[in-house]
């Protein structure tokens, strides 16, 4: 069953990207359910869940690092049989479809504004270190402006995406130092709390994010400073698989004999994470993998 046009090339966006982290990338997948809908020709209602069945199928595997992509899609996937039954024909069908999208749509925003009234308190008076982008810490950061002293961002290399939150920073008047990210275990000395996103959480309670993160734990558990790690429950997986990008990222130029990697994601060990704050609560590790074992499963 062949997509609309533009939703293939939204699914090729969102494999593409390098600038948004995985929350920013699930609205988007939940936008491109939707603009299935709205450009759907079918006539006939079960044809219409087959299209977005084939779409939530490329989307759960479209970014393999970014657990919330594929889980958002799947909790809308799963209502849709549901929706059909309920439906008087195909126009009152998409109307219920672009409702659920919309209500998980929210769901996700609503948990990061909880996430951030948890994070906030735990900066107050703290110098932040954090690394690469995420549109969470840097909401918990703008809701915490005027009671952190300053925070150091690292460039996170290949594609420097700390620079762009770096800006961010600066424009919002937060005090704002970039370095690079071999220097992060020198200037781990200066803060006194570290805080990263998380693109996803494994059931040991390891977190999976940019390349560069597991470093930065090691540097700051070697000071005895916390490591708190923000993030919502739908970047709960069983597994993922750490993404490696082109070597052209590391190189532009091939280099004669020289193999060039460029893995994008690594995975920080529960040990090294003092906390996981989601819209639940602060967890450690642990209880935040026993919290997410025992919920009640959607069907």
């Amino acid at each position: 069953m062949k997509l609309h046009e533009t939703a293939r090339e939204g699914i090729e966006t969102i494999r593409e990207d390098r600038r948004y982290g995985a929350r920013e990338l699930s609205l988007l997948a939940l936008d491109i359910l939707a603009d299935v809908v709205e450009t759907s020709t079918t006539a006939e209602p079960t044809r219409l869940l087959g299209e977005l069945r084939r779409a939530t199928t490329d989307l759960e595997s479209v970014r393999p690092s970014m657990a919330p992509i594929a889980n958002a899609v799947r909790r809308v996937q799963a209502d849709l049989p549901g929706i059909l039954e309920a439906s008087g024909g195909l126009l009152e069908l998409k109307k219920d479809v672009l409702q659920r999208i919309d209500e998980e749509k929210t769901s996700i925003k609503e948990s990061t504004e909880k996430i951030v009234d948890y994070a906030a308190p735990l900066l107050s008076g703290k110098r932040v270190m954090t690394h690469s982008y995420s549109s969470t810490v840097l909401e918990v950061l703008l809701k915490a402006e005027g009671s952190v002293p300053s925070v150091t961002v690292t460039e996170s290399r290949p594609l420097f995406e700390g620079k762009r939150l770096a800006k961010r920073l600066s424009a919002a008047g937060i005090p704002v130092t970039l370095i690079t990210d071999a220097s992060a275990g020198h200037f781990i000395s200066e803060v006194d709390i570290v805080l990263v996103g998380a693109d996803s959480i494994l059931p040991d309670g390891s977190v999976v994010n940019k390349i560069g993160t597991l470093l930065l734990a090691l540097a700051a558990r070697e000071r005895g400073i916390p490591f708190h790690v923000v993030s919502d429950t739908y970047k709960w997986a069983e597994r993922v698989e750490l993404e490696e990008k082109g070597p052209e990222e590391v190189s532009a130029k091939p280099l004669s004999g020289v193999q060039v990697r460029n893995v994008y994601f690594d995975r920080t060990p529960a040990h090294l994470v003092s906390s996981i704050v989601t819209e639940l609560g602060v967890f450690t590790p642990a209880r935040f993998s026993s919290a997410m074992k025992e919920r009640p499963t959607k069907t």
